[in-house]
């Protein structure tokens, strides 16, 4: 693989196993593309398209998906590390067993998404697009929702304690034995109205 490409259309190519290192992609589609048990480290794909795509098993560490497509693509099994996924949109991917760990996915897309029972804690979601997601019994501590749309989220028995929360219209999430803390007390109990005093 060289170094940088651009406007490049992979599509339908199997790329199955191989390991990409610092490597830059700028608007390339990567449509219907194998990229089943890849190793991505410190790649920079910026406006690409990995819709119908089959990622399951992939390990992404250190990675940059800015403004990329993943509609349709299936995610499977596989971990992304410290990723930076700013302005993507994950909505109708497959994310069973799918793993974000820390990285920054301001402004991204998960709306509907099925993300229950995962551990998102410590991520940057801030005007992140969540509505309608699925975040049951989700680890979501120490992340920044600051302004992020929750309208329609499920947050039953997930976990904010220590997340900021500030701009989020909370009085429109399902937050049934939803763990809060004092703080987000606060700002849940003016969101509905109430003065604290």
């Amino acid at each position: 693989m060289e170094k940088e490409y651009r406007n490049v259309d992979f599509r339908d190519q199997d790329f199955t196993e191989q390991e990409w290192k610092g490597i830059r992609f700028e608007g390339c589609r990567f449509r219907g593309c194998r990229m089943e048990s890849m190793v991505l480290q410190g790649c920079e794909f910026t406006n690409c398209d990995f819709g119908m795509a089959k990622m399951n098993d992939t390990e992404v560490k250190n990675t940059a998906f800015v403004n990329c497509r993943f509609q349709n693509t299936n995610l499977f099994g596989s971990v992304f590390s410290h990723c930076k996924c700013m302005g993507s949109n994950f909505a109708g991917a497959v994310l069973t067993g799918f793993v974000l760990q820390g990285g920054n996915c301001d402004y991204a897309c998960f709306q509907e998404c099925d993300l229950k029972k995962m551990d998102l804690s410590g991520i940057s979601f801030v005007n992140a697009d969540l509505r309608g997601a699925k975040l049951n019994q989700s680890l979501l501590r120490d992340c920044d929702l600051t302004k992020a749309m929750l309208m329609g989220a499920v947050l039953t028995g997930a976990d904010l304690r220590g997340s900021r929360l500030n701009g989020v219209f909370l009085k429109e999430v399902s937050l049934e034995k939803t763990k809060i803390d004092f703080e987000q007390a606060v700002l849940l109990a003016e969101s509905l109205g109430g003065i604290v005093c």
